[in-house]
């Protein structure tokens, strides 16, 4: 009986307590899906084809030397 005028703070608390318990779910799966992205796994923008093309491209103008042209099409051919 003495606790019958409490029953609405423990529920409160109780809310409260699953709230918390299911944001902290919510952000450690947004946590997770975004350490798979940013954890250095390769991610094409573009297709290989299109990168090699730009590369083809920027050589081509002169933009960067044969030396880097070579490194960069061994890096994109992995």
């Amino acid at each position: 009986m003495m606790m019958s005028g409490f029953g609405w703070v423990v529920g409160i608390v109780l809310l409260l307590l699953v709230l918390l318990v299911v944001g902290a779910a919510v952000l450690g799966g947004i946590w997770l899906v975004g350490r798979g992205t940013a954890s250095g796994q390769r991610q094409p923008a573009r297709s290989d084809d299109e990168a090699m093309e730009i590369l083809r491209r920027r050589y081509a103008s002169g933009e960067i030397t044969r030396e880097e042209y070579e490194s960069m099409r061994e890096h994109l051919s992995r």
